[in-house]
């Protein structure tokens, strides 16, 4: 079903809200722009399959009583990316959620599972991809897009089913709580201004100072690319925010010496950037923001990684999950550092896996030795 106007949205609206679940999926562009520009969105119960044009309808409200029903369940693969269109678009995230690029993490599969092998895996058919990188914005679309576009949906109520029958049977349902409320959080999707120079590839070495800088002129990049619709790396590139910091030049001509800067900037756009230096330059050192904590990454420390991450792989294998679900090496390097209260390894079903056992390891009370090319796991008796 093709959803180009009010009245067949709002007939769909009505056969959905009478299922218990929806399939969810989004097409979208923006390589030419600062958000991106939604095309499409395709909805799935076990009854009808949709694909609705927004460039088409002019009002989608009536979607957004789905997507907030609380007795709906809203499935998505790899849910975050559409869960930010949906936030920008509508002001809300779609709850309750499954996400079966998670789920699938529980069941063996890697974290990054596309959803092609997951219909291939449990439902026995081959995507055809052909319309992957297509231009969603073209109209008219073709019936082989619009085919397209519904296959990214119509598998996902039968994979729904059979994941949560598996889940259920492994008592690993409940683990999925955490994660899905993480993704339901609209706060993973509002932009924080204070925080945008945590993004700038290539921060970690400097020191508040200049760290000040790199946080004035990314807050200005920000408003800029906003203000004209563009992609922040076309008003400046997180190379060129790092070079034009450590050279901190003296006056605007040498601002426009770094490379590529002046066909970028030009003299105007270059002025206001100088500026936003100048008064960086003078602020107090409490106003300077401060680099994140991290672990020294000594000899000790990586052999302590090493260790740990042997650990959880082991474990992560015997359980038939991602090692990725469990953890990653940031996360062990919060727990060599003590930071124990809000690293997710350390709480619940993570904790009773692994969780403790890592604690056990760091104090000693653990061994890891290797038998028949096997990592082995023994208790050691302490003085």
């Amino acid at each position: 079903m093709y959803i180009d106007t009010l009245e067949k949205l709002n007939d769909f609206v009505a056969q959905a809200t009478h299922s218990d679940i929806l399939a969810l999926d989004t097409e979208f562009i923006r390589e030419r722009t600062y958000s991106a520009k939604l095309c499409l969105i395709q909805c799935a119960t076990e009854q009808v399959s949709a694909v609705i044009d927004p460039l088409a309808i002019q009002d989608l409200q009536p979607l957004a009583q789905l997507f907030e029903n609380p007795n709906i369940t809203k499935i998505i693969h790899a849910s975050d990316q559409d869960c930010a269109i949906i936030y920008n678009e509508f002001g809300i995230v779609p709850k309750p959620l499954f996400d079966t690029q998670y789920a699938a993490t529980l069941l063996g599969a890697s974290h990054q599972i596309s959803l092609a092998n997951l219909v291939r895996l449990h439902c026995d058919v081959q995507l055809d991809k052909r319309d992957t990188f297509t231009d969603w914005l073209k109209r008219p679309l073709t019936s082989h897009q619009i085919e397209y576009a519904l296959a990214d949906v119509a598998y996902l109520p039968q994979i729904y089913r059979t994941m949560v029958a598996e889940l259920d049977k492994l008592g690993r349902l409940s683990w999925l709580d955490e994660e899905f409320e993480r993704i339901s959080d609209a706060k993973n999707y509002q932009l924080d201004f204070d925080k945008l120079w945590h993004k700038v590839k290539g921060v970690q070495s400097f020191p508040p100072r200049k760290l000040a800088l790199i946080q004035a002129v990314a807050l200005w990049r920000e408003r800029i690319a906003k203000r004209k619709n563009s992609p922040r790396r076309w008003v400046l590139s997180d190379e060129q925010i790092i070079e034009i910091v450590r050279r901190e030049p003296p006056s605007v001509d040498d601002l426009l010496e770094v490379r590529g800067v002046r066909e970028k900037l030009g003299e105007h756009w270059a002025k206001e950037v100088f500026s936003v230096l100048e008064k960086a330059r003078a602020l107090p050192e409490e106003q300077w923001p401060r680099p994140e904590r991290g672990v020294s990454r000594g000899v000790e420390t990586a052999a302590s990684l090493d260790l740990m991450y042997a650990l959880l792989r082991l474990r992560a294998q015997e359980n038939n999950i991602a090692p990725t679900v469990l953890g990653n090496r940031d996360d062990l390097s919060q727990v060599i550092a003590g930071e124990h209260e809000n690293v997710p390894i350390l709480q619940g079903w993570r904790r009773e896996i692994v969780g403790a056992e890592l604690l056990d390891l760091l104090a000693g009370r653990l061994a890891l030795h290797l038998e028949d090319n096997s990592v082995k796991v023994t208790l050691r008796e302490l003085p």
